[in-house]
């Protein structure tokens, strides 16, 4: 068989070896994650070694304390593509160590790692540029500036009042967070008291304190048991919606059953009773006219008796009978 030909390396690779210019030491090039810009790295390789790749998103990460803006300023460093699919299923991967009880401390790594897996086999290497990230051809989707958490984000403004109502300890972000999750409880179900209200803030701050914690990869497991606490407290767990739920599916007779019991219809005034008599009509000449066509004696033939004699007209009987003499 004829000997494969090997590729032939540039210059600044030797003997499999590669350079990295921000330790500016040569390193072997299972040291180094394969290249998304040829024109400058023409090996194949990033010009950055692993490990300062690994630096570059710790350092962001110690800053914003958050994995979506450490890793899009770092694939904006690196010159690599930012795609929030990747980032999805990062986040999925690393919910799944921590289950396990392993460590995740290689977020970049599961990072490129996950973009490679997501090219299509018509993608060159040179489509996996920080130009072709998804917060450049989507305009719905907000770019993460190094100095400002984005730009283009909504017009959402901290207030005195905010601060006055959630307190003096969250950025900007977090206050809008807060909001938008209160609004949400509020929005979803009934808030007639001030201790609703306190309830459904607190379980704005657990959400938080949630969220916060699993963008560390910190266990959250305490602050989803308070969570489960302040909403059981509310009555609007799942099971307990279920419950209500069960109980608004009722049949229209049950319903009615229950409302009679427990909200039932009050006596209206005696003003208001049958105005117009239409209730009375009813009973004397229909029902009371009824029971005395079939001979029944009892309360409606009773009134419809005396409301009859109301209507007769009685001749005396001495002018009846000088009636007849006169005809005579």
């Amino acid at each position: 068989m004829p000997k494969t030909t090997k590729t032939q390396r540039q210059p600044k690779v030797v003997s499999g070896e590669g350079y990295c210019r921000k330790c500016k030491k040569i390193l072997p090039l299972d040291k180094f994650y394969e290249a998304t810009n040829p024109y400058l790295d023409e090996n194949g390789f990033m010009s950055i070694c692993k490990i300062h790749c690994h630096e570059i998103y710790n350092h962001y990460f110690s800053i914003y304390n958050n994995m979506e803006k450490a890793l899009q300023l770092t694939c904006q460093d690196l010159d690599i593509r930012f795609s929030a699919k990747a980032l999805e299923q990062v986040q999925s991967h690393i919910e799944k160590l921590l289950s396990t009880g392993k460590k995740a401390d290689a977020v970049f790594g599961y990072y490129k790692s996950k973009l490679s897996s997501l090219s299509r086999g018509n993608e060159g290497i040179d489509n996996f540029r920080f130009r072709d990230s998804d917060i450049l051809n989507n305009n719905s989707l907000p770019i993460i500036n190094e100095n400002n958490y984005t730009l283009g984000e909504s017009n959402f403004e901290v207030t005195q009042d905010f601060i006055k109502f959630w307190g003096t300890n969250f950025d900007k972000q977090e206050y809008e967070y807060l909001s938008e999750k209160l609004d949400e409880y509020l929005n979803t179900y009934e808030c007639e008291t001030p201790a609703m209200e306190e309830l459904l803030k607190q379980a704005a701050f657990e959400s938080l304190e949630i969220r916060n914690k699993r963008q560390k990869r910190e266990d959250a497991s305490k602050n989803l048991k308070n969570l489960q606490d302040i909403l059981g407290s509310a009555n609007i767990k799942p099971n307990q919606e279920t419950g209500a739920n069960a109980t608004e599916q009722a049949t229209l007779g049950v319903l009615i059953k229950k409302w009679e019991t427990e909200e039932p219809i009050p006596e209206p005034d005696p003003e208001w009773k049958d105005v117009d008599g239409i209730g009375k009509l009813i009973r004397v000449f229909f029902l009371g006219h009824l029971c005395k066509m079939m001979g029944i004696n009892n309360d409606y033939s009773k009134e419809y008796e005396e409301e009859m004699e109301k209507l007769r007209v009685n001749l005396p009987e001495n002018e009846l009978f000088d009636d007849l003499e006169e005809g005579i």
